[in-house]
C-alpha cells in the first residue's frame, strides 16, 4: 500500500491536541496520525472502507459517508441479550434508509464473543429467535455452530431458517441489483409502500 492510498494510516507520534480529540470521543489511542494531516478521526473509517471497493467480498462494521457504495455493512456487535435482538429490524431499516443497502444484522445469537465463553449457559431460545429474524435479511451468519451448542430441536429450527434464506436467495439478489440501480433499501419499512397507514409508529 502506498502513502497516497486512501486507506493508508501511518503510526507515529502526534501532537497532544490530536490525542485530546480522540480521548474526548472515548477512544484511547496513542500516537496515531493519518497521511492526511487535516483528517478527523471519523475520516479513517471512510479511508478504510474504500479499500473494500477493490474486493468483491467485504464486510464492514463502522463506516462514515460511504452510503451507496457496494460495501457490506454489518450492524454493531450485539450481545446475546433480548434487548439487542429487538434492535435488529429497526437497525437494518435505519441503515437502508441512510443509503447502506447491503446490510447484515450482526451474527445470529449476537456477535459479541464474550457472550459465548460459557457455552453451557447459552440461551437457546434467544439463538433460535435470532435465527428467525435473519432469513429475509440480505445476509445471515451464525456466531457459533448451532449443532455444537443447541439441542437437536433448536438446531433443526436454525437449519430451517438457513434453508429459508437460501430459498429467497434469488429474490434477495434481485433486490440487491435493484438497489445498485436505484439506491433503494433492500429491507424496506412497510411505510415505504403504504406511507399514509401509520406503520412507522408501530413499535411491537
Amino acid at each position: 500500500m502506498l502513502a497516497g492510498d486512501p486507506g493508508y494510516v501511518l503510526l507515529a507520534r502526534r501532537k497532544e491536541c490530536f490525542l485530546d480529540s480522540l480521548s474526548k470521543s472515548g477512544i484511547l489511542l496513542t500516537g496515531i496520525i493519518s497521511y492526511k494531516e487535516d483528517s478527523i478521526p471519523n475520516a479513517h473509517t471512510q479511508y478504510f472502507a474504500k479499500l473494500g471497493l477493490k474486493y468483491p467480498l467485504n464486510e464492514y462494521r463502522a463506516s462514515w459517508k460511504i452510503a451507496g457504495l457496494p460495501l457490506a455493512q454489518r450492524l454493531r456487535d450485539k450481545t446475546a441479550e433480548w434487548s439487542d435482538l429487538r434492535q435488529l429490524i429497526p437497525g437494518i431499516i435505519a441503515q437502508g434508509l441512510m443509503g447502506y443497502a447491503y446490510t447484515c444484522p450482526d451474527v445470529i445469537g449476537g456477535g459479541e464473543y464474550q457472550s459465548f465463553l460459557a457455552l453451557d449457559s447459552i440461551d437457546q431460545e434467544l439463538v433460535v429467535r435470532s435465527a428467525q429474524v435473519h432469513p429475509l435479511m440480505p445476509m445471515m451468519q451464525f456466531s457459533v455452530a448451532p449443532w455444537r451448542v443447541l439441542s437437536p430441536k433448536s438446531n433443526d429450527i436454525c437449519r430451517d431458517m438457513a434453508n429459508l434464506h437460501a430459498e429467497f436467495g434469488e429474490k434477495i439478489l434481485a433486490l440487491a441489483r435493484r438497489s445498485a440501480e436505484t439506491g433503494e433499501p433492500i429491507v424496506k419499512p412497510m411505510a415505504w409502500y403504504w406511507p399514509d397507514a401509520g406503520y412507522e409508529r408501530i413499535q411491537d
